[in-house]
């Protein structure tokens, strides 16, 4: 009876300690994404904000220019869950 006690406890570790590790990868979304871009005279700063809706999918960018609203695109999607199309939606001449 001890021989089976010793056989099932030595199994029961060996299982226990080979199960393989499960490394999960925290995946991150980018919420803003700035850009400067370089001219002669004042520098132009492009910031992209991105928002995203309950399906984990894009719903909105806007874009900003040297911290002015320049535009904004809705993402519209159907029913099963794809992009259907995209609004794009001028705020002001630079």
């Amino acid at each position: 009876m001890k021989k089976i006690i010793f056989i099932l406890t030595f199994f029961s570790i060996v299982i226990s300690s080979c199960k393989k590790e499960e490394n999960k990868v925290k995946q991150t979304r980018l919420k803003t994404y700035t850009h400067v871009y370089y001219t002669r005279i004042p520098t132009s700063s492009y910031k992209y904000i991105i928002e995203y809706n309950s399906s984990n999918k894009i719903s909105k960018v806007i874009t900003e220019i040297n911290d002015a609203l320049y535009q904004t695109q809705y993402c519209i999607y159907n029913s099963s869950n794809q992009l259907d199309s995209i609004i794009e939606k001028m705020h002001q001449e630079l």
